[in-house]
């Protein structure tokens, strides 16, 4: 599948949007909005499986290979370095529930209860999106194996059905209550706006503009309002908008209007990274700054900012690029021997 622009500068844009909001947590600064980055990236990831899926040889066994490459390594990686951190600088990296069976579930993508926070969270607390790619990807597994012309409606079955259930599940039933959240709904409109891009006709670049503006305008409006974008309420405040972007923004591409950033491309490229470690490398930064004794100001917020941004990259072209290559080339060299083998 060639590579759409705008859907990289996006998860470049939905990653900053996240660094944003939990640098403003830090230092005690309203900016909710910047975690619909998350939402914007569910609707990101429903359109990226079907795309990269409407190939002849997608087949479950591989899309759920190629999935567990692209993001078991680096989780299990930046968990690790938390867990680590956090036994050598308690104080730094405090963890709410420290425990074994924490640790496991945290690394096999099961939400687990913090009765502390009253949430259900892994060690490191922003995986808790990856409890929710996780279990999409393995229905879109499940649903590959029917015919393709039965894939986009099984799908849509599917995730309708989990959050139908949801509508009859206790709160308190943290485990259901992940797997039939209403969030399932934002890879379902990805899924469905990845279907209307294979086909021919497709609104104009101004529509799209439109559609961009007014889902940029919605989601400052949330945050001026200060409404709160918790449970369901959080579809609609943050996941119609982030749709908006989303479909805008690859509309404007479509229609030739798209500008070009190596920023943003960079940026998009190593959305996995920043995500996983912007809050690490906020604690090493927040860190140094005290070292050397800097007075707390506005720089130091924009510094969190770009520290996060920066050091998430590094990891990008250092750490995930290598390392997942090298899986990948493991595992095709594995499946070669096999094939060889029965041949």
């Amino acid at each position: 599948m060639r590579i759409i622009a705008s859907i990289q500068y996006l998860r470049g844009l939905a990653a900053s949007a996240v660094v944003v909001h939990h640098a403003a947590a830090r230092y005690d600064l309203p900016f909710h909005a910047g975690a619909a980055g998350v939402d914007m990236f569910f609707v990101i990831s429903g359109f990226i499986m079907w795309l990269v899926t409407r190939k002849d040889e997608a087949n479950a066994a591989t899309f759920l290979k190629d999935r567990l490459v692209r993001i078991v390594p680096m989780y299990w990686f930046a968990t690790a370095v938390l867990a680590i951190a956090a036994a050598l600088r308690p104080n730094l990296f405090p963890l709410d529930h420290p425990l074994p069976w924490h640790m496991i579930q945290s690394l096999l993508f099961v939400p687990h209860y913090v009765p502390e926070t009253g949430q259900a969270l892994p060690l490191l607390a922003q995986g808790w999106t990856l409890n929710y790619e996780m279990f999409f990807y393995t229905l879109f597994g499940l649903v590959l194996l029917s015919s393709a012309t039965r894939q986009l409606w099984s799908i849509t079955a599917a995730l309708a059905a989990c959050v139908t259930v949801g509508l009859f599940v206790k709160p308190s039933d943290f485990l259901l209550h992940t797997y039939t959240s209403p969030l399932l709904l934002e890879f379902l409109a990805g899924i469905w706006l990845a279907h209307a891009w294979t086909k021919d006709r497709w609104p104009s670049a101004a529509l799209g503009w439109v559609s961009l503006c007014v889902g940029a305008v919605a989601l400052l409006f949330v945050e001026l309002a200060g409404a709160p974008a918790e449970g369901s309420f959080r579809v609609v405040l943050w996941g119609v908008p982030a749709f908006l972007i989303v479909s805008g923004t690859v509309t404007i591409e479509r229609g030739g209007q798209l500008p070009r950033s190596a920023v943003l491309h960079l940026l998009g490229n190593g959305s996995y990274s920043i995500y996983l470690t912007h809050t690490l490398s906020m604690t090493l930064i927040a860190l140094i700054v005290e070292k050397l004794g800097f007075s707390p100001g506005p720089w130091i917020y924009l510094l969190t900012i770009a520290g996060g941004l920066l050091i998430g990259t590094l990891c990008f072209l250092w750490v995930e690029r290598p390392f997942t290559a090298f899986i990948r080339n493991v595992t095709r060299a594995r499946g070669f021997r096999r094939t060889a083998a029965v041949s």
